[in-house]
This record gives C-alpha cells, structure tokens and sequence, in this order.
C-alpha cells in the first residue's frame, strides 16, 4: 500500500513511499497543506477564493481543477477525495502528517488523569516525540504572495503551533531539572532549545543560565548572559533586569575551573595538548593538508596564520586539532586551543579568549586579551570561525600585538587579512568507478570501515558489497561527516540499500547519537548552517547555478545565472566550488542536490533558469556542430570541437530533455538529428533502460 507523508513543520517537504516528491506548483502545495492540516470537506468556491483572491471566480474554479489535476498527476488520484462541489484530503488512504503527529503526541500528555499542564514520567516520552518532529515553524520559507488569507491562515498555524512547542520545551526542562530526578544536559538542551526559538524572552534565559550554574558550567553561563544582554540592548534597548543581573553576579562569585569544562575544548597548559571535540573514529589521510600546515607554522617565518577552509562536516576541526598537537612542543607556551561553535556574536570572541586563559573578567576585553597574549610564544586555535566573521580585526589585532604568537584557524570561508595562508580542505580519497586497486588502501573507504563495524561488530564486506561502498563514498564525495552517517545505517541495512537511498533522499543521512553537535547530527543541518552563513547574492547565485549538470564553464555562468567571477571566487573560498584545472567549475554532489532545492523553492523563477539553461546549451550544440561540419576536413579541429561538446554534454542532454518536455520551439528537432549523428560517431549512446542520467534520443 502506498503511503504519503507530508512534513510540514519546518521547510516543507514529501515523500511517496519513502522517495522524495516535487509538486512543482506553488498553489498546489498550498492546497496540499491546507488540507492536511484542516482536514474537513472544503467548497471548491471556499478554496479558489483562499488560492486566487483577486482572480474572478470562474478563472479562480478553473485553476482550482489545473492544480488538483497537477496534484493527481504527481502523486496518483487515491490522496484526495474530490466532488461536484467540495474537495478534502482522503483520510483512508495512508497518509502521516507530522503536524498531526505533534499535536498527538502533546495531547496524549493530557490523558494521565493529572492537571493539563503537570508533566508526569508517562507524559516525557509524548513529549520528546513531539519536540523531536518540530524541525521549524511551520511551513518555514514557504508564503503566496497573492493571497493574504492563506498567508495569515499560515501564520495563525505557526504562531499556534510554536507555542505548543515552546511550552513543551519547557516541560521538559522543568522536569529534567527536577531536584528528584536531574539531568541536568537534558535540561540544558531544552532550554537551549527554548531560547533558540524564541531569543527575546528574558525569562528563558534567566532559565538556561540557572542550569549552567547548577551544572557548574560558569564559562556558559557567562556567555549566555552577554547574549541576553546584547539581545535587549539591541532589539529593544533595555538593561537586563534585576533577576538577569543576580544570576550575573552569581556567575562572577564562582571561582573559575582550573580545568575547563569539556566542551568548550580549549587547553592552554603548555605542555598538555590541545584536545578535540571527542571522536570514536580514527584520523585517516589527510597527509598531504596535514604536512602542509606543519610545515608553514613550523618551518615558515614569514607565516605567523593559516586557515583552513572548506564547507560544514569535511573535517577541518578534526585536522586542526591533530596538527595542533603535533606542534605542541614547537611552541614554548603551548597550544591554545579555542571552539568558537556557542559564540552568539563577534562582540563576545574576546571574552571567550580570556576565559580561557583564565583571566579575570574586565570592561575592556579586547585589551585584556591583547595584553594577556602580547609575550606568548604559542600556537592560537581559533575554531569554528566561521560565523564571526565580523569579529576579524581582533585577529588582526592579535597578529600585530602578539609578534611571538601564531595563529590556526577553521572556517568556512577565509578572514581575508593580509597574513593569511589559505589551506583547503576537500574530501578524503576515494575510488573512481573505473579504479581496479584495493578499496581498503583508499582513507575515505578506512573511515567507512572503522565506523560501519563500530555500529555493527558483524560487519565483513562481501565481494558485492566493495563497489556500493566506494559509491557511497562518492556519492558524498569523500566528506567524513557524509561517510560517518552513512556508515551507522549498516546495523539495518546493506551497503547497496544505503547508497540508493543516499541517492534518493538527502534527510537520510542523519543520526540520533546524542554527542554530536546538533548542526552535525544531519547532512541538511550541515548545509543549512552553510547557507544561512551565505550572502543573499552568493545564496542566490549557489541556487541559479545548480541548474548546471556535470559543471559548467565560467561563460555559462554568467549568461545562465547571471553570475560573474567575484560570486563565483566567493563560493570557491568556501570550498562549494571547485575550480578544476580544465578552467570548469564542479561542485559537491550532495550540495548541489540541496542548491537544486532551493531552486525548486521558487518554481517560477527556476522555469526561468532552466528556460536560460535550455537556451544557451542550445546555442552552443548548434554553434559547435556547424564548426565540426565546416571543419570535417581538418581532422585536429573537428576532435577539439568534439572534445568541446563531450565536457558539456551531460548540459547539453538536461537542456534538451527540457526543451522537449516543454515543448519548448521546433528547430530542436534538427539539433537532435544531428547530435544523434555525433553520438553514434563517438560512441555517447546508450540504452535507455540506463536511469542514472537523462537519455536523450533523436525522435524526443
């Protein structure tokens, strides 16, 4: 039996049997919503009017019929029950909403015989559930634009449904912390929870504060009182109240940790080493990257900082600290070792600093600090920079004031300053599909191995299973968080299993292990952090550019996307593109499949972009088979053209299969004549059967 799930809280996606569903149109995927979640018989007139509130109702009816057939088309007619006069979701059919699901979840709370808003041990798993489906608001990223009575129906929604969730959320914390049963990081997560949904209650965070003090957590509590404090001074222009200063006060009594809490990773003793994050897997490859940043802190005088640069989960962090204590006996001080992750703002990156070289707190903490590290001869670890971008001339500061000291840092992009030495950080190696060496020499195929059997004991590949792993591993093109989370699945399934599902959903990648950071926990928190980390433009231009299939030329860029070299040197800077030595430009598979959803977000303008696509491919086939026609006689000439067409020729294929299936002008037929004359020449056919790429046949 087939079964559609909708998921609704948070941006919103579907899936049919478990493979991810595009409902191109806008409308229809408001239609969708409206009747999952309102789940009641609705009048055709009541939703055309909801849908097309300007258009006259005949015109608003015949839309109305055009987006419930686009539904039936995409997803099969047994999901909505339609009539002369009313259409409604088809409650029968299997259908899991997770809206509905969440609000299950919270009502089954209410069924103990207990105040509706007591929370006993029988409520803390409804619960959990219920905090664990909310990913978002509501319908996250998704409005209409021409109709102010769903916009404000989905807003209602959001606003109704994130006060259930905040309020859950609170529950939770509240019973964690309970003198008769504390778990005090569960308590903590909540309310960390709590306070990142809604940052601009006070109360929420007097609340987190008060656990990171009973946890002995002084240095979070701290840095949680600066974000309160910056958060009313700049949206509302208040001092915190009188409650919030207590707990600061409080906070400052509390002598500081000779030892630092744990996750803050940071050492600063001179002869102990700088510790990472804590990891289970082994640190494989890396060779090449790890004696390039030996070698310019340790032998280079003219380098006093290095960066490395590379996108969320490719393992700078893990890098950065195996060099730093390897270096640890090179630098008379020692290694200081900071992870800025919890750092809310630029402002607080001094105070970071001089808590972890135990200073005690000052007004003027970027001068504390700057004095403090002025005669260090030591290695500063910056990690995690990313977000703080604003925060740089503190580094320049550093490096100015502090001629003994050097400096490595990870991020996502570099900071730009003038002693900056860029090291990038890509994949591990893995197998080509064509490679016939020993999967297992390869580092990429290692960490697969060492993970997969950590998860499951058990786990010997067979001959069948060799190949699917190198898959996998290119299917995440060598990035060790990708390879971690895929490796986990092999307690349930096998490695063939694992890559078509990589292949088909990118929420698969994903695990529940509780001590790894919330942003790693899932490929789409990885990239989501990244894209919330990009500029409008670079966003806009991430997205147009993934259209392009099998990279592209700088040339197509600019005329397709409208992207020009200062966007496309931007996003090579942080590693979401690479520039090839051909002069292409390529990119992550899995990164470009989650640009190509934010492309999907915006159907209208993707039709836009995919129109571009198609037409300047287009061009360039015809342009280079007259070349290759004109120039049959020099045989030297004839093959570049080829070879010209042969690196664009999974383009040219997407922009024709559209032209095609839209229909889209009659002299392509022409084309694919001729194109089929050249395929057959170089051998490019294929069978159709062959669904890994679009096939392109002469007849369309």
């Amino acid at each position: 039996m087939s079964r559609l799930a909708l998921y609704y809280l948070g941006p919103p996606h579907i899936t049919l049997n478990t493979n991810r569903v595009a409902v191109r149109l806008t409308k229809a995927n408001a239609l969708l919503a409206y009747l999952a979640v309102a789940p009641q018989p609705h009048s055709r007139d009541t939703l055309a009017t909801l849908l097309w509130p300007e258009t006259d109702s005949e015109h608003a009816r015949t839309s109305l019929r055009s987006i419930v057939s686009a539904l039936n088309s995409t997803l099969g007619r047994e999901w909505l029950l339609t009539t002369h006069t009313h259409i409604a979701l088809n409650r029968d059919a299997e259908v899991w909403l997770d809206v509905a699901l969440f609000e299950g979840s919270l009502q089954a709370c209410c069924t103990h015989g207990h105040e509706k808003n007591e929370t006993c041990p029988r409520c803390i798993p409804a619960l959990q559930e219920a905090v664990a489906l909310y990913r978002g608001d509501f319908l996250s990223g998704f409005s209409l634009a021409d109709s102010l009575a769903f916009d404000e129906w989905q807003l209602a929604q959001s606003e109704r449904l994130r006060d259930l969730q905040l309020h859950a959320l609170t529950r939770l914390s509240e019973h964690f912390s309970a003198p008769e049963h504390p778990q005090l990081e569960r308590a903590i997560h909540y309310a960390r929870r709590r306070v990142d949904l809604d940052p601009y209650i006070e109360p929420a965070h007097q609340r987190l504060i008060q656990l990171y003090l009973q946890a002995g957590q002084r240095v979070e509590a701290l840095r949680q009182y600066q974000t309160c404090v910056h958060i009313l001074e700049h949206e509302f222009a208040i001092p915190p109240s009188p409650e919030t200063m207590a707990l600061y006060r409080q906070a400052q009594e509390i002598k500081p940790h000779q030892a630092l809490p744990t996750d803050l990773a940071v050492s600063v003793q001179p002869t102990g080493p700088a510790q990472p994050a804590p990891s289970s897997a082994p640190f494989v490859g890396r060779e090449a990257e790890s004696q390039a940043v030996d070698f310019l802190l340790r032998s280079t005088n003219t380098c006093r900082m290095v960066t490395l640069v590379g996108p969320g989960g490719i393992g700078k962090t893990r890098l950065a600290y195996e060099v730093a204590q390897t270096l640890q006996s090179t630098f008379q001080d020692g290694v200081i070792a900071i992870n800025l992750e919890s750092v809310d703002h630029s402002d607080f990156i001094a105070a970071t600093i001089a808590e972890a070289l135990n200073l005690v707190p000052e007004q003027n903490a970027v001068a504390q600090v700057l004095a403090a590290l002025a005669p260090r001869h030591s290695l500063l670890l910056l990690d995690n920079f990313d977000h703080l971008i604003h925060g740089v001339a503190l580094v320049g500061d550093i490096l100015q004031r502090a001629p003994r000291l050097k400096l490595l840092v990870t991020s996502q992009e570099p900071l730009h300053l003038q002693g900056e030495w860029l090291v990038r950080v890509t994949g591990l190696d893995f197998p080509d599909a064509q490679s016939a060496d020993d999967p297992s020499d390869y580092s990429a195929i290692q960490l697969f191995l060492h993970i997969a059997q950590q998860s499951n004991p058990g786990f010997h590949p067979t001959a069948e299973d060799w190949p699917w792993i190198a898959r996998i591993c290119r299917l995440v093109d060598g990035m060790p968080l990708g390879i971690g989370l895929a490796a986990r699945w092999v307690r349930l399934l096998s490695c063939r299993e694992i890559a078509l599902k990589i292949e088909d959903n990118l929420e698969f990648l994903a695990t529940s292990l509780r001590d790894i950071p919330e942003r790693h926990r899932s490929i789409r928190a990885v990239f989501e952090h990244t894209w919330a980390l990009l500029a409008a433009t670079e966003r806009q231009a991430f997205a147009d550019m993934s259209v392009f299939v099998g990279g592209f030329r700088e040339e197509a860029a600019q005329q397709v996307a409208d992207v020009g070299l200062p966007a496309l040197l931007a996003l090579v800077d942080r590693g979401l593109l690479q520039r090839q030595t051909s002069g292409r430009y390529d990119r992550h598979p899995l990164l470009w499949h989650f640009a190509s959803e934010k492309l999907g977000a915006h159907p209208v303008h993707r039709a836009v972009i995919q129109m571009r696509h198609c037409s300047y491919y287009t061009a360039f086939l015809k342009e280079q088979l007259s070349h290759v026609r004109q120039t049959a006689a020099t045989t030297g000439v004839a093959k570049a053209t080829l070879a010209l067409i042969e690196a664009d020729i999974q383009n040219i294929r997407a922009a024709l299969h559209w032209a095609v299936t839209q229909q889209q002008g009659s002299d392509i037929a022409q084309a694919l004549e001729q194109l089929y004359y050249d395929y057959e020449r170089q051998g490019w056919l294929r069978p159709e059967s062959d669904s890994t790429q679009r096939s392109i046949t002469p007849s369309g």
